[in-house]
């Protein structure tokens, strides 16, 4: 039987953003997924220690019945990059180069092999297996987002006059939180950390809990589980705490297109931006609110509040957020799909509080507001898909000779159409950065030489680095096709991970200064290919 010509990169990109149109849902009958390989990837963040990155695999092309959470021990990845080559079974086994250009690791030989590739001495491509902590992976919706995770510092008591936290430190287990498309929901998994001896050896293995469904043990695996109903934030009772009196209130539907996710820490809430949405359907392309808090030292399970607009419809009457950013101690912003225009956005845990139902715990009552902060790029086009803050010290001597130091903040929104970085001074456009094509997001990363910004070229497979105080793009690399985003370690600031979502792999990319590979790829976790094996 003759198959069909495979659709290129960019239709799957497209199949991406209609994923609420297509209706797939979880555990659709199909093929079970790998629990060990990437499959267009399309977010990732690191744990607390920085040992490993946790990534959603969306499933774009529906080869499986669901997308896949892992986790890749990236402390094991770092020490075969310094060692460019690879333990086994105790012994040390130098890296050979990989024995073609394109070459991709069956899936029917040993998972513990790195080579160098044959184009670029730089760069060690490894099987992905090698890393994967197997036994942890979970089975998640198809068509995963935005990804947070949360580590509460402390809990959070809603009866003691609505402080924020009580000052109580929480331990032990972490949360992953992921918009999920294809099943139109909030997914999130608890994460218990590795626990290892005085002799570094493990005695508790690293553990993504959400419950599922384990017992069906078709390919004879049956730790990987699917993440259960109660686990998938879809249909709730919540909705505004005092909007009715009525015991049994009727469900509210979560609003379809979840896509891109801010954690405030300080408030334990979570907001969640809805990627396509229009004036005949109420509620949609707006921005979610949930309730996250802890409470006497436990994490809940997320509360949705209700869903809020935030933008104008665009002559269409179309609306959409792409992406949400939380400025602690200021606003969470949210990036316009239609628009060129970026919004503040804040909460209010107002209304009665404390407040306590029947046979309940104490619950907040809470609505998102306009924090009053608005940037319009002036620009004719559409699309913004994020927001940075960069503050310098700006020194200057009055007419006695004294010098006084002022610090200054400028605003950089990204803007995809046309492809551009606005620098705003004082709430207004000042000057514009052209980029390049189709840019996904932008981000910030803190260097010795001061900020840096970040664009991910999603068509060119590259990566922009915008020094904000000149402004000017200052270098351009090459990462691989369909770059999604860029993860950033609090513990190592040499390297970043480059989710490439048409590479179906995790690159490395040396950040260090003076590095002689600065802004270049030193390993792949995964051997690049544009389909997943």
């Amino acid at each position: 039987m003759k198959r069909a010509p495979r659709p290129s990169l960019l239709f799957w990109l497209a199949t991406v953003t209609s994923a609420a149109v297509l209706g797939c849902g979880l555990n659709q009958e199909g093929v079970r997924p790998h629990a060990e390989i990437i499959s267009y990837p399309a977010s990732a963040v690191l744990d607390a220690s920085g040992d490993w990155l946790f990534v959603a695999n969306s499933n774009a092309d529906l080869r499986y019945n669901d997308g896949t959470l892992i986790a890749l021990r990236v402390a094991r990845a770092r020490e075969d990059r310094l060692n460019r080559g690879v333990t086994i079974d105790g012994a040390f086994v130098a890296a050979e180069t990989c024995p073609s250009v394109n070459y991709v690791r069956p899936l029917g030989e040993s998972p513990d092999y790195c080579c160098i590739d044959p184009l670029d001495p730089y760069i060690l491509n490894c099987d992905e297996r090698r890393y994967v902590e197997k036994g942890s992976s979970v089975r998640i919706g198809s068509f995963a987002a935005g990804m947070v995770r949360q580590d509460p510092p402390c809990s959070i008591n809603p009866m003691d006059e609505c402080k924020t936290c009580d000052g109580t430190a929480s331990q032990g287990t972490s949360r992953l939180l992921i918009a999920v498309r294809g099943d139109t929901s909030l997914t999130y998994v608890d994460v218990t950390p590795e626990a290892v001896d005085a002799n570094g050896s493990v005695v508790q293995p690293l553990v993504l809990d959400c419950v599922g469904d384990s017992t069906d043990g078709s390919n004879g695996d049956e730790e990987f589980a699917s993440c259960d109903d109660g686990h998938r934030i879809v249909d709730t009772e919540s909705a505004l705490a005092l909007s009715t009196a009525d015991p049994d209130p009727p469900l509210v539907r979560f609003p379809d297109e979840p896509y891109a996710l801010a954690l405030d820490d300080d408030s334990g809430l979570l907001y969640a931006g809805h990627l396509a949405g229009s004036t005949t359907r109420p509620g949609s392309g707006g921005v979610s609110l949930f309730d996250v808090a802890a409470v006497d030292n436990a994490m809940k399970p997320p509360r949705f509040i209700a869903s809020f607009p935030v933008f104008a419809a665009n002559s269409s009457g179309l609306v959409g957020v792409t992406s949400l950013r939380w400025e602690p101690g200021r606003a969470v912003f949210a990036t316009s799909r239609y628009l060129p225009m970026v919004t503040g956005l804040s909460a209010t845990a107002a209304l009665g509080c404390p407040l306590r139902k029947a046979d309940m715990e104490p619950i907040r009552e809470i609505a998102i507001f306009g924090s009053g902060e608005t940037f319009a790029t002036s620009l004719a086009g559409s699309e913004t898909r994020g927001i940075q803050f960069v503050q310098s010290t700006l020194t200057t001597e009055d007419d006695m000779g004294q010098s006084h130091e002022e610090v200054v903040e400028h605003a950089f929104v990204l803007q995809r159409l046309p492809p551009a970085v606005v620098d705003f001074y004082h709430g207004l456009p000042n000057q514009v950065i052209e980029v390049c094509q189709s840019p996904t997001f932008l981000q910030k990363k803190k260097t010795i030489a001061g900020d840096r910004l970040f664009v991910n070229c999603f068509d060119s497979g590259e990566i922009f680095v915008i020094n904000p105080y000149v402004p000017r793009v200052e270098r351009i690399f090459s990462v691989g096709r369909g770059p999604a985003s860029l993860v950033f370690s609090d513990h190592d600031p040499t390297v970043a991970y480059v989710v490439g979502f048409g590479d179906n792999n995790i690159s490395v990319i040396d950040i260090a200064p003076d590095s002689p590979s600065q802004y270049h790829v030193v390993q792949r976790i995964g051997f690049p290919n544009s389909v997943p094996r």
